[in-house]
């Protein structure tokens, strides 16, 4: 009370020192480039950065708790301090205004979206109107010098900071970030370093206290803008300053680049020049400052092997619209008239600053001028601010993980609810509500327990994009969706055994292999180059494909594990039985007894895994018999062939699911004649066995797609042709005679390691999808992607709604129509190995030992980055944890790896193997 006393005195002595228009203050405007919230020691957020001259500028006057920007980009936020108006008011919504090109000044909806776009395209602007009164132009009317420094981004000539009402512009620059580096050498068109090295915002800070010099001579009151370049890419900074933060970095901790951390510091260091500057010159007591960022911390680039920053404990960052992207620091001074020390929980906006200016110095508006912010004034005084809610906006989508739809939101004093612009299936608006009082971090989505406070909110939402006349995405009348399958589709899982990942002739890598019909069923889908198993052994990862999830959360760790925890799941199988399927398990089970497969949700089972008698309820040529013991004489995978072409043939005429699974070309090794003599000359017996069998399974693709064909089906069935893990080695690839275990003939190189590995060669396999008319033929799709997959794309076609718990997988179907991918991690633990995958990057653990590979530039995994790279590795290895965490049982192990794992480690991963097909003789 006492404080709010001070306050109310100090400000009632300001108004009439305003009134009688003695000393009108200064104003300096410091406004940081992507500087997140939990950047600056002034929230409690870091242990790394370090902001002492924020925190002294903050110690002389308010802090807000709640600064929130209008938009999660620069050039919104900066039109919106500069005018008072709200991006959706200008159009100016994205970061454009360094694009070359004729100006565009308003947006508008274009009619000629391709049809294929579902929603209207904008044509954005890309220079801020000179016609809006800006804050510069009213001050410098009033009798105000005006200055600015620093990043621009809202226009070249004639859009400049001079045509907007500044006297001066430095360095006169347009573009979204310092030209080139932030140190000198820099490519600025006419603002050269004064000496090698020089920082740019050092310079800035030497132009300002230059400027100040000459202002504190002159009776005429000042506006300075210092937007400063800090701390937007490129990411680089002082090198001194970097090595000093090197022996800091704890790399637990989400914000740990050295090179970010010395840009903030540099940044810090020129606030602190600034306000040196104002003590020096005897400005400071008369002088408001005001301290912002213009969006959230960048979580997403690179630098040093890591990202910029965090913005823990608020969710997302720069470029979404989450409170990451949109809540940033905020400071307010004025000696003698803000209470020094105070902290504010009021909610402010971009908008606001213009007329709490023009309030602050007892101005008004120019006629008929128009704000979509309020002044602050009252939380300067201590009081609480007379508005119901703030708004922000971005009708965009970026590609950053965390991103979503165009998206407003609006915000009251508890509340958050987010709008996806028309993202609803039936076109309507999609909405999201967070209660941001106790759940800061915007983790759940209480939309269907509030619906009156969703209905409030989207109400004002409503009323603000009207007033506005905000012009976003809406509904595109020549929309013409991608063909959608009417009704349910059929599906055909293929599951090899012990197949290598480049095992097939179009991987186009080894050119003794016989695919054609594999080769032709890509041609007619999509071949997926980085596409893996959940396990590097059959069991679990049969277990994974058939249920939708990673095996280990149900207790299926290896070959060796008990299947209670398989049994108490639910198959693809039977859920596709509660929805009208038939459903067929060709070929090797290797999950229980075989006559127990019909508990599984399979009606027709013709359980061939090997050239003797089988578990069946149908024969090879489709007849239903009673489940017993069939022995037809038929080569093992000719029988599968032939039973899943019957199955095909029988059930034509109702939607059907089949389960096909090879057993090849796992040992034992058992190819015909007929398929051996097709492999004739040198090579290893054992290489021409799995090249026989192999083609044996291409011969027998060749007739499903014949089947289908024939059947009319060929549009209405999706087919996965998947490995179920890499092929095994036995590490020197022995050319031993007979069947029995060892190398089984299959290849895995270019790929690193084999069966019974996490490394590439262990998990990543042969994976295709064909479905004419619905994906499209002959793509080459290169994003990440697991087994698990399939089945979640299959449960999605078929209209079975699944919860996020039931299935791990994702719908594959609207990625390869053209849809963004969402970005995700692929995890695996298999005994005492685990591993990780996030983009390029991959990060194994294998008992003691551990590494960190760049698949992009390292697809082998021969080089261990893990000691250039830390920060990439700690946070990767958080990650696995943290799902390592959710498993059964939890954890992830540090146990030593077994005797023949070691070998395994030693040889391929830390430099004992010798060149790819060393053994192939």
């Amino acid at each position: 009370m006492k404080q709010i006393c001070l306050i109310y005195l100090i400000f009632t002595t300001f108004l009439s020192v305003v009134a009688r228009g003695e000393d009108r203050p200064n104003v300096v405007f410091i406004m940081a480039d992507d500087l997140g919230w939990s950047d600056t020691t002034l929230y409690g957020h870091t242990s790394l950065f370090e902001t002492p001259h924020l925190q002294r500028l903050a110690d002389r006057g308010m802090l807000f708790e709640r600064a929130y920007t209008v938009s999660p980009l620069c050039s919104p936020t900066r039109s919106a301090v500069l005018t008072g108006l709200h991006p959706a008011r200008t159009g100016l919504t994205a970061p454009t205004c360094h694009l070359p090109g004729e100006p565009i000044l308003k947006p508008a909806l274009n009619p000629k979206t391709a049809k294929h776009h579902k929603l209207l395209s904008l044509t954005k602007p890309n220079r801020l109107d000179t016609n809006y009164p800006s804050i510069a132009k009213r001050l410098k009317k009033a009798g105000y010098a005006t200055a600015h420094f620093g990043k621009w981004h809202l226009g070249k000539a004639p859009f400049t900071a001079l045509e907007h009402g500044f006297d001066i512009d430095i360095p006169h620059w347009h573009g979204p970030g310092p030209a080139g580096s932030y140190v000198a050498p820099w490519r600025f068109p006419d603002f050269e370093e004064a000496y090698p090295g020089e920082h740019i915002e050092d310079r800035m800070a030497d132009e300002i206290e230059a400027y100040l010099e000459e202002q504190a001579k002159s009776d005429k009151p000042f506006f300075l803008n210092y937007w400063q370049f800090s701390v937007h890419g490129p990411f680089n900074a002082k090198q001194e300053y970097i090595d000093a933060y090197r022996d800091e970095i704890d790399p637990k901790s989400p914000q740990n680049s050295a090179t970010y951390a010395a840009m903030v510091k540099s940044l810090d260091d020129n606030v602190g020049r600034v306000l040196d500057t104002l003590d020096r010159l005897d400005l400071s007591d008369n002088t408001i400052i005001f301290f912002y960022s213009d969006n959230g911390g960048n979580m997403y680039s690179e630098v040093d092997g890591t990202v910029p920053t965090s913005n823990l404990p608020l969710r997302g960052g720069k470029g979404n619209n989450w409170d990451g992207g949109v809540r940033v620091p905020g400071i307010a001074v004025w000696p003698g008239h803000i209470a020094p020390g105070s902290r504010s929980r009021e909610r402010i906006t971009s908008t606001d600053f213009y007329p709490t200016i023009l309030d602050l110095l007892g101005m008004s508006p120019d006629t008929d001028q128009v704000f979509d912010g309020v002044s602050i004034r009252p939380a300067l005084e201590g009081e609480a601010i007379d508005r119901d809610y703030i708004f922000t906006y971005f009708p965009h989508a970026t590609k950053v993980p965390d991103s979503f739809p165009n998206s407003a939101a609006v915000y009251d004093d508890e509340w958050k609810l987010i709008r996806l612009l028309h993202h609803a299936h039936d076109g309507s608006h999609e909405h999201w509500l967070y209660h941001l009082k106790t759940d800061v971090g915007e983790i759940n989505d209480v939309a269907t327990d509030h619906p009156e406070k969703v209905k409030e909110l989207s109400v004002a939402l409503d009323r603000f994009l009207a007033d506005t006349g905000a012009v976003y995405p809406t509904p595109n009348p020549n929309y013409q969706a991608p063909k959608k399958f009417e009704g349910q589709p059929n599906a055909i899982l293929i599951y090899t055994d012990d197949h290598g990942w480049p095992d097939i002739g179009v991987a186009d890598i080894y050119d003794d292999l016989k695919t054609p019909h594999l080769d032709a069923l890509a041609a007619s889908g999509v071949r997926v180059t980085n596409g893996y198993s959940s396990a590097p052994q059959c069991v679990p990862s049969r277990g994974g494909l058939l249920i939708g999830k990673y095996q280990n959360r149900f207790g299926l760790e290896s070959n060796k594990e008990a299947l209670d925890g398989f049994n108490s799941e639910k198959t693809i199988a039977e859920r596709l039985k509660t929805v009208g399927y038939t459903t067929g398990q060709i070929g090797k089970w290797h999950l229980g007894l075989p006559s127990e497969i019909v508990d599984h949700g399979f009606d027709h089972v013709y359980a061939k895994n090997a050239n003797r008698p089988c578990f069946a309820n149908f024969t090879a040529a489709g007849e239903t018999i009673e489940m017993q013991q069939v022995n037809d004489g038929l080569y093992h995978l000719d029988g599968c062939s032939q039973a899943a072409t019957a199955f095909i043939d029988r059930h034509k005429d109702q939607p059907f699911f089949l389960y096909l699974a090879y057993r090849a070309p796992h040992v034992p090794l058992d190819a015909p004649e007929k398929y051996l003599s097709r492999f004739p000359g040198e090579m290893p017996e054992r290489r021409r066995q799995a090249l026989a069998m192999i083609s044996a399974m291409d011969d027998g693709v060749g007739q499903i797609v014949a089947k289908l064909k024939e059947t009319n089906l060929t549009e209405k069935t999706m087919i996965f042709f998947i490995g179920d893990n890499g092929a095994p080695l036995k590490i020197h690839k022995t050319d031993a005679p007979g069947g029995g275990p060892g190398w089984d003939g299959s290849l895995n190189e270019p790929m690193n390691g084999e069966k019974g590995m996490l490394s590439e060669g262990g998990i990543r396999v042969p994976f295709l999808l064909s479905w004419p008319g619905m994906v499209p033929a002959g793509e080459v799709y290169d994003t990440p992607v697991i087994a698990l997959d399939a089945t979640a794309t299959i449960a999605a076609q078929a209209g079975i709604q699944v919860k996020p718990a039931d299935m791990d997988g994702v719908d594959l179907i609207p990625q390869l129509t053209g849809s963004r991918t969402p970005p995700r991690a692929l995890y695996w633990r298999w005994t005492e190995q685990a591993a990780i995958r996030e983009g390029k990057w991959k990060l194994l653990r294998g008992g003691e030992s551990s590494y960190l590979f760049d698949l992009e530039k390292d697809p082998g995994e021969h080089s261990n980055v893990k000691a250039d790279f830390p920060q990439v590795f700690t946070k990767l290895d958080q990650k696995l944890h943290v799902w390592g965490s959710e498993l059964k049982p939890a954890g992830i192990s540090n146990e030593s790896l077994s005797r023949a794992a070691t070998l395994f480690f030693k040889h391929y991963l830390d430099g004992g193997k010798k060149t790819a097909l060393d053994q192939k003789k």
